[in-house]
This record gives structure tokens, C-alpha cells and sequence, in this order.
């Protein structure tokens, strides 16, 4: 309930594709508040199976985007390292 993007289901959060980037920056701008930025990190290295989590987009598991998903997991690493 104290996750930002709580208020703002408008934006395309667990599409099964990729926003544009106008959706991707306003949801990143979102998660840059977040006072659960960390756990929503560590949620989606070790739950999440495609979506957008702490300013990260992460593709669902396909073959196709395996590249893209591991890619996105470094991001969601170094998020954790930061802080």
C-alpha cells in the first residue's frame, strides 16, 4: 500500500510488453520516490517474472528476451548496491 506506483494503475506496470518510453519515464520517475525502491528491487530478482520494477523494465521470461532480462537484472543489482 506504501508503493508509489499504487497510485498510478494507469500506467502499464505488468504489460507483456515493453512500454514506450514516455510510460517507461513516467513510471521511472515514480520508482525514484518509492520508499520501497530496495524490497521492490529484491522482489523482482527473485519473484518477478516480466513487468516494471524499481525503475526497471523487466521482460517476461522467453527465449527471445533472455539478453534483455539478464541485462535488466545487472540494473536491479546495482539498485541494491546503492543503497
Amino acid at each position: 500500500d506504501d508503493a508509489k506506483c499504487c497510485e498510478a494503475q494507469h500506467l502499464p506496470w505488468t504489460d507483456d510488453h515493453k512500454p514506450t518510453k514516455q510510460a517507461l519515464d513516467e513510471m521511472s520517475s515514480i520508482c525514484a520516490e518509492c520508499p520501497l525502491l530496495m524490497s521492490c528491487a529484491r522482489f523482482a530478482l527473485k519473484e518477478a517474472v516480466g513487468g516494471f520494477y524499481a525503475g526497471v523494465w523487466l521482460p517476461w521470461n522467453t527465449q527471445r528476451e533472455a539478453v534483455h532480462r539478464r541485462a535488466a537484472r545487472v540494473q536491479l543489482r546495482k539498485t541494491l548496491v546503492r543503497a
